[in-house]
């Protein structure tokens, strides 16, 4: 079930995700443009691209997210080795995210990339947002 957020809201211990991800005005992604090609990006150690906002976006998703709900977040900007960490404590509830989904339409000035996060509880994903910075739409399912 995907919705805009003018339709519904996702609520996470009485805050909407809306209130909390709309919050970032200065977020990496909050405002697209070029200055992207001027970062030097990395390849993580599974192949895939790492830029600046993804590390930037990644931090300030780690910071801000156990505030809604305080669960671990499993990111996947993090070292395979930090990831099993996380897995291993077997978390009955945890955050999984990709910061910059789609670095590499970033990385060549596509504005088709996204910020998504879901929510696990007990075996099961109970939450899902994906947000569009370019557009500034906000999707989820529940």
């Amino acid at each position: 079930q995907h919705q805009e957020h003018q339709n519904q809201q996702l609520v996470v211990q009485g805050q909407t995700t809306e209130e909390g991800i709309s919050s970032w005005g200065d977020h990496p992604h909050g405002k697209f443009s070029l200055k992207h090609k001027y970062s030097t990006p990395e390849k993580k150690e599974d192949g895939s691209w790492l830029t600046i906002a993804d590390t930037k976006a990644h931090e300030r998703l780690i910071k801000e997210l156990p505030r809604l709900a305080d669960y671990p977040v499993l990111s996947e900007e993090m070292t395979s080795v930090q990831q099993q960490q996380i897995l291993d404590n077997k978390p009955a509830s945890y955050w999984c995210i990709d910061p910059l989904d789609g670095t590499t339409n970033f990385l060549h000035g596509f504005p088709q990339f996204a910020v998504s996060i879901a929510l696990k509880e007990k075996n099961r994903i109970t939450q899902a947002v994906v947000y569009d910075p370019v557009s500034q739409e906000l999707f989820h399912a529940t």
